[in-house]
């Protein structure tokens, strides 16, 4: 008998209805760890569950995770009370949960937080260890896999922001068993080599057994020994990282660290505006304190002797005027060293730019020089054309008598061929 073809979606809807209907699998309470939560602006939560040697796609929608009583995370070791089922659309078997209770915390999890408090209490993680980072820095220095997409987006920023600028890869796996030796391996070559000014050390998002090569101890110290300054860049805004800690700056994506340190020129303009309105005001709030202060001391003298009060009103308006000029002078220069600062900088990449598009030209008009007849011909070499100005490219095409025109790089002679003979080549 034929069997009775059927429709992916009738298939969906067949296996769907056969998991709702089986008991078991209607009301089940399953143990796992919490891995690659996310929380929808929905309110829904989507995470995986799993163990070591399986794992369960599961949603626990908004109205049953407002009665939870704590907040799911990574590395949570966990009991869902939940039912099993097929989301139709794509055919992904999922459990429905509709409670979870607290287990403890994974292995995983549990490895996170032990290595945290005993690196913080070598002092890895001190705010006082941290270094500056450079802003425009001559080279940057990038850890990261040479096959992802994070090369791709610091190198689109950092075109889009500066005119010129240096980068050198030190390529690393950034997830399995060898990554953490190689981020580790790049971090430390990278200090080897001394080259780069920065360190960006990153990787896109992924759940958090993937970003755990980052929170490995080899990883951590190596950041934590980093002569250059390192900004981590792992994952996204809500991933946390070790290595967060321990670098000099934490950044919410790589795509940010690059423009932390390749700021655009509209940023600098801003950020040196800013600065002079907020020297302005400090100014300004300064100036009104000494005028209130003055005022205050003119009144309590107010009862003293007119001469002594003049003198000491002349003396205080004396010193008032010499401190305020003086931080006048004071902010000027110090707005003046900020706008040589910027002006340098930019100067510095206008000419790298010139200095690489002039090497360029002229390997460019060197090559053109090469290939010019006249050059040849300037070498002792001549061609022969007819009197119709055609090429004679050999003997062969020519015959005694023949007007021929011999051509020189000065110039050209008239000719008449008394003989013509022809070498035979072996080839």
């Amino acid at each position: 008998m034929a069997v009775e073809p059927r429709s992916v979606s009738w298939l969906n809807r067949y296996v769907a209805r056969r998991l709702g209907d089986d008991p078991v699998l209607s009301d089940l309470a399953v143990v796992g760890e919490i891995s690659g939560g996310k929380l929808y602006p929905s309110g829904h939560y989507y995470f995986t569950l799993k163990d070591q040697d399986a794992q369960v796609s599961c949603v626990f929608f908004g109205l049953a995770r407002q009665r939870l009583a704590f907040r799911p995370e990574n590395g949570m070791k966990v009991l869902c009370y939940a039912r099993a089922g097929l989301y139709q659309k794509d055919g992904r078997f999922q459990l429905t949960v509709v409670r979870i209770e607290e287990e403890g915390i994974g292995d995983l999890h549990r490895r996170f937080l032990e290595t945290k408090e005993r690196l913080e209490k070598e002092g890895l993680f001190a705010a006082e260890r941290k270094k500056e980072i450079p802003v425009w820095p001559a080279r940057i220095g990038v850890v990261t896999s040479m096959s992802g997409a994070v090369l791709s987006d610091i190198l689109f920023v950092l075109r889009k922001n500066a005119p010129s600028f240096d980068l050198l890869l030190y390529p690393a796996a950034v997830q399995g068993a060898d990554a953490p030796a190689q981020i580790a391996g790049a971090v430390r070559q990278a200090n080897r080599d001394k080259k780069v000014d920065v360190l960006i050390v990153g990787r896109g998002g992924g759940s958090f057994e993937d970003l755990f090569a980052f929170n490995e101890e080899i990883v951590v110290r190596a950041v934590f020994d980093s002569e250059i300054p390192v900004i981590s860049a792992v994952g996204h805004e809500t991933d946390i990282t070790l290595i967060d800690f321990a670098a000099d700056l934490r950044m919410p994506t790589p795509s940010a660290a690059a423009a932390r340190v390749m700021p655009s020129r509209a940023e600098l303009a801003a950020a040196l505006a800013h600065a002079v309105r907020r020297m302005e005001t400090a100014f300004a709030v300064n100036r009104g304190e000494k005028r209130r202060r003055l005022a205050e001391w003119l009144r309590r003298a107010a009862g003293r002797h007119p001469s002594r009060v003049l003198e000491h009103r002349q003396q205080a308006l004396d010193l008032a005027a010499a401190s305020l000029k003086g931080q006048m002078q004071r902010g000027q220069e110090e707005r003046r060293r900020e706008l040589d600062r910027v002006t340098e900088q930019i100067g510095r990449a206008m000419k790298a730019t010139m200095l690489r598009t002039g090497m360029t030209l002229s390997h460019a008009i060197g090559r053109l020089g090469s290939l010019n007849p006249e050059a040849i011909l300037g070498r002792g070499y001549a061609y022969v054309t007819d009197r119709e100005g055609r090429l004679v490219p050999g003997a062969a095409k020519t015959a005694a008598g023949a007007q021929l025109q011999v051509h020189f790089h000065d110039g050209k002679a008239d000719v008449t061929v008394d003989r013509v003979s022809v070498e035979e080549r072996i080839n």
